[in-house]
């Protein structure tokens, strides 16, 4: 998990200079598809994809997708 986020937040810099809005619209993407394949709980899917709150992970995702992530993996 670590790793991942190091990896995103160099290529954030580096490739493109983008801020932390690049950062948690790749960790959306990847927890939509984590939650569409079932892979985990709610919260071990936001902490997996470097998440550091599922309250401030769910309502990210809320305000991007306008459903919850619960409601998303159904």
């Amino acid at each position: 998990m670590l790793a991942l986020d190091i990896a995103l937040q160099a290529t954030a810099r580096a490739e493109r200079g983008l801020t932390g809005r690049y950062l948690r619209e790749r960790r959306l993407e990847q927890a939509a598809q984590l939650l569409r394949n079932d892979v985990g709980s709610v919260s071990e899917i936001a902490y997996s994809v470097g998440f550091a709150s599922v309250s401030h992970s769910s309502k990210s995702f809320r305000d991007r997708y306008s459903v919850s992530p619960t409601v998303h993996s159904q």
